[in-house]
């Protein structure tokens, strides 16, 4: 979702309370200046963003012909 609307994502390593390590996800439109942390992981995958399909609206039932 957030690709669809042009924002970035990056994990960092982040420790919690308990000094256990996980990932954190970062979001934002421009994270260009994150790449220079080596810590900082973006596989390089190209995303493909799907258009969705426009559905052809029911026209309403006249008076005429639900009679």
């Amino acid at each position: 979702m957030a690709r669809a609307h042009g924002f970035q994502m990056r994990l960092i390593p982040m420790t919690n309370t308990h000094h256990a390590t996980m990932e954190e996800l970062v979001t934002g439109k421009n994270l260009s200046w994150m790449d220079s942390f080596p810590a900082v992981d973006e596989p390089k995958v190209k995303y493909v963003v799907q258009k969705e399909k426009k559905s052809t609206p029911i026209p309403p039932i006249s008076k005429e012909e639900g009679e």
